[in-house]
């Protein structure tokens, strides 16, 4: 508990609003997906996008079709 509790000081007290420095650079980029075990997630992929392309019909049309279930797909 007293080591959380140091942490989360010492970050408040880093983690500042103020405005950086002049000359002080911000970077931010967006993280590039790699797949490094195509071969093993191909079947978890396709089921998620099967899924979804079954919720997707289903919010065109609820009276009619019935809810698909709600269980996540794990790899």
């Amino acid at each position: 508990m007293r080591r959380r509790t140091g942490r989360e000081k010492i970050c408040a007290v880093s983690i500042t609003l103020a405005t950086p420095p002049p000359g002080f650079q911000i970077v931010q980029r967006k993280v590039k997906f790699i797949n490094l075990f195509p071969a093993i997630t191909q079947e978890p992929r396709e089921k998620i996008v099967e899924q979804q392309k079954v919720w997707d019909e289903y919010y065109l049309d609820p009276d009619n079709l019935e809810e698909p279930p709600k269980s996540k797909i794990c790899a």
